[in-house]
C-alpha cells in the first residue's frame, strides 16, 4: 500500500488531500515481508496491473506530498515511506529502477523527494549517484537505522579531493554508484576493510605475485574468496520462486563486494586491464592472464634466471637467495618441477668465489642438503663471516 511513497518520482499533478494517514490496521513491515503484496502494488503504481481504491488515491496524493515535503503526510507516512524505499534500494533494486525509468526519466524529480525522505544537505542525485559536498549528507545516509547492520557490511567514508562520498562499489572519485542505507561508516580504528586494503601495495606491473598472495589473504578473511576462484557460482533463477530469486540477488550483492575489494588494490594506471569484467571471478582471471603468463617465452625467463644468476662478492645473501627461489616457485605455479639436487647445485654456483670452501664441504658430504636446508646453511655461512669480520676489525682497532 505505502509502496507508491516510491512516487517521489512522478509528475502527476493532482489536488492534494487535506491530511494523508495510513490507516490504523496498515502495517508497513508486513507488506515488505509479502513479497506477492508488494509486486501487485509495484503493479498498480507502474499501471501495469489492477489498483485497489486505496491503491489509486494514494498513487495520486503520495508523489505530491512528497514534492512539498509531504507536508500533509502524518509522522506514520513519513516513517513508512523511509521504509519502503530503504527496502526497494536494498532488496528490490529491479523494481525501484523500473519505477524510476517509468517516473522520472530526466531525473528532474529524483533529487527533491531522496531529499526529503533522507534529510541530504546539499547533495544531488544523478544517475543512481550521490554527488555530495556535505561530509553530513552522506553520514546520513550511513547512519540509517532502517536495516540493520552486520560487520560484513561496513563500508567506509572517502575523502575525494574536496568531496565526500559513501563508498561501496567505486567507478571514480566524486560518485558513489549505489545508494548505501543500511550501512555505517569504519571507525578509526577498524582493523577489517579498507585499512587492510591499505597494508596492500596496489597491483602494478612488477608485483603480481605478492599482491595475489596478500589479496587471496584479505579475501578469504572477508568470506569472498569463494566467489573470485569459483566455487560458489550464481545460483539459477526460477520464475516466480520469490527464494531462488533473492538467492540471486544475495550472490550478486556478494559477488560485487569482492570485485570491488580487487578493484580497489589495483593501481589507477592498470584498471584499463579489467574494463568490461562483470564478475570479481572474471576481474581475477584476467589479471592471471595478463600478469601472470605461463608462456613457453616466460619459462625460459625464469630458467635463465636460476642458471644465469649469480651474486656479486658484495651483493646481500638474503637478497640473493629469495631471488633464486623467487624464481623457483613461479617455475611450479607452472608445474614445471626442478629436480632438487639440481636446484641445490645451481644455488651452490650462484655465490661468489669467498664461498669456495663452504661449497667444497657441500659438495663432499655423501648427500647434497635439499635447497631449504641449504638456504638455512648458506645464511648461516654468511652471518658467521660478518662476525668474524667484525671481531677482527675490532681487534685491530684495539692494536
Amino acid at each position: 500500500m505505502i509502496l507508491v511513497a516510491l512516487l517521489v518520482l512522478a509528475s502527476v499533478q493532482v489536488a492534494l488531500f487535506e491530511e494523508y494517514i495510513i490507516p490504523d490496521n496498515i502495517d508497513i513491515d508486513d507488506i515488505l515481508k509479502n513479497d506477492r503484496l508488494l509486486k501487485n502494488y509495484v503493479n498498480c503504481v507502474l499501471d501495469k496491473g489492477n489498483c485497489t481504491p486505496e491503491g489509486e488515491r494514494l498513487k495520486k496524493a503520495i508523489p505530491e506530498s512528497l514534492q512539498n515535503g509531504c507536508s500533509k503526510c502524518n509522522d506514520k507516512v513519513k516513517e513508512g515511506t523511509k521504509k519502503v524505499i530503504h527496502h526497494l534500494i536494498e532488496k528490490k533494486p529491479d523494481m525501484w529502477k523500473e519505477l524510476e525509468a517509468r517516473y522520472d526519466p530526466n531525473e528532474q524529480k529524483l533529487t527533491g523527494g531522496i531529499s526529503f525522505t533522507m534529510q541530504f544537505p546539499m547533495a544531488t542525485v544523478k544517475k543512481n549517484a550521490l554527488y555530495n559536498l556535505d561530509p553530513r549528507a552522506a553520514l546520513g545516509v550511513l547512519s540509517s537505522k532502517q536495516c540493520p547492520v552486520t560487520p560484513t557490511e561496513t563500508v567506509t567514508l572517502r575523502m575525494c579531493g574536496r568531496r565526500s562520498m559513501t563508498e561501496e562499489v567505486v567507478h571514480n572519485c566524486n560518485a558513489v554508484r549505489h545508494l548505501v542505507f543500511c550501512h555505517i561508516p569504519s571507525p578509526p580504528n577498524d582493523t577489517m576493510g579498507s585499512n587492510q586494503l591499505a597494508r596492500i601495495e596496489t597491483l602494478n606491473k612488477e608485483n603480481y605475485d605478492t599482491w595475489k598472495m596478500q589479496m587471496e589473504a584479505l579475501l578469504i578473511k572477508n568470506d569472498a574468496w569463494s566467489y573470485v576462484n569459483g566455487a560458489t557460482v550464481k545460483p539459477a533463477v526460477v520464475v516466480g520462486d520469490v527464494e531462488s530469486e533473492a538467492a540471486a540477488q544475495q550472490w550478486v550483492r556478494n559477488d560485487s563486494k569482492a570485485k570491488s575489494d580487487i578493484i580497489l588494490a589495483i593501481n589507477p594506471s592498470e584498471l584499463k586491464q579489467i574494463k568490461g569484467c562483470g564478475s570479481s571471478r572474471e576481474v581475477w582471471l584476467k589479471l592471471e592472464g595478463i600478469y601472470q603468463s605461463k608462456g613457453p617465452a616466460r619459462k625460459a625467463t625464469l630458467l635463465k634466471q636460476l642458471t644465469l644468476q649469480r651474486m656479486e662478492e658484495s651483493g646481500d645473501v638474503r637478497e640473493h637467495i629469495d631471488m633464486f627461489f623467487d624464481a623457483v616457485d613461479k617455475l611450479q605455479e607452472m608445474e614445471v618441477e626442478i629436480n632438487r639436487d639440481l636446484l641445490a647445485i645451481m644455488l651452490l654456483y650462484s655465490l661468489p668465489d669467498s664461498f669456495e670452501n663452504f661449497r667444497c664441504a657441500i659438495e663432499s658430504r655423501d648427500h647434497l642438503p635439499t635447497p631449504d636446508v641449504l638456504r638455512v646453511k648458506i645464511i648461516e655461512e654468511s652471518n658467521a663471516r660478518k662476525t668474524a669480520s667484525k671481531l677482527a676489525k675490532e681487534e685491530r682497532e684495539e692494536d
